[in-house]
């Protein structure tokens, strides 16, 4: 049954995400930072280089109006600068400050015991490793293999920094 299949993987994810998020919003709390989300997404989708409004509105596929608030919060915070573009005057490239790249490797080093972390570590690395291999198969019939795999390497190069 391809169509049950389908809805019980839907609920799995969302009952995944629901959790995850609350997960990572608590552990933002704890950490002092407040931060959100979306926010988090953003600076997220900037460690791999300047992108404009409009060009993380399309990664992000969300509307440019709804980035906005959150770019300008970031960039109240000091976590984002915006830049002016030498070759085009009204376009605003962003990009991480150091302050934001250490914010950012202080999450991903609270994620590491995060909830998912530590239920990934009671599964054992056998169907961690099969659980992920399943999901990289998946998420690369839906957005295609070549763009997961650029994500893929943006995502270990980063880990690999650290």
């Amino acid at each position: 049954m391809p169509n049950r299949s389908a809805a019980e993987i839907k609920i799995l994810i969302s009952i995944l995400l629901k959790y995850s998020q609350r997960d990572m919003e608590n552990n933002l709390a704890k950490m002092g930072l407040e931060i959100s989300p979306l926010s988090l997404d953003v600076l997220h989708c900037l460690v791999s280089g300047e992108k404009t409004i409009k060009q993380l509105s399309e990664k992000m596929n969300l509307a440019a109006p709804t980035l906005v608030p959150v770019v300008d919060g970031l960039e109240n915070k000091k976590l984002i600068k915006r830049q002016a573009d030498k070759n085009d005057r009204r376009c605003l490239p962003l990009s991480l400050t150091k302050t934001g790249k250490r914010v950012l490797e202080k999450i991903s080093a609270n994620s590491q015991s995060g909830l998912i972390a530590r239920r990934l570590k009671e599964m054992g690395p056998e169907k961690t490793k099969k659980l992920t291999n399943v999901l990289y198969q998946l998420v690369s019939k839906i957005i295609g293999r070549q763009e997961l795999d650029l994500i893929w390497k943006k995502v270990h190069g980063y880990w690999d920094e650290k």
